[in-house]
């Protein structure tokens, strides 16, 4: 009895498919849609508008 399980072991070993399917298939899609639009728009409304008297910017009314 334990021969023939020695046997079938045997079988199994020489029975061996090595059959390796290696699929090094690397899809590698590099794709950088880099859209680099930077709209600025430094616009400053300084209005730096002083509203002096007439008496202090023009001292000319010497009574």
């Amino acid at each position: 009895m334990p021969q023939e399980s020695e046997s079938g072991g045997m079988c199994i070993e020489i029975g061996r498919q090595d059959g390796q399917d290696g699929q090094d298939g690397q899809d590698g899609q590099d794709g950088q849609d880099g859209h680099d639009g930077q709209d600025g728009q430094d616009g400053q409304d300084g209005h730096d508008g002083q509203n002096l008297p007439p008496s202090i910017t023009h001292s000319t009314s010497k009574t």
